[in-house]
């Protein structure tokens, strides 16, 4: 799931910074601050908290 370019709870997913195999992190932006935002992926949620 790519999320660049949305704005979700007011920080713009600026771009995509790297993968591995808990997710992705992602350069955010709000209120003209940057941070770094992790994502995780569907299958680590999955098979971490079953």
């Amino acid at each position: 799931m790519n999320i660049v370019g949305k704005v979700i709870n007011r920080y713009l997913f600026e771009e995509a910074l790297g993968s591995g195999s808990f997710g992705v992190v992602y350069k955010v932006l709000e209120a003209n601050k940057i941070y770094t935002a992790k994502v995780l992926s569907k299958t680590y949620i999955l098979d971490e908290f079953k």
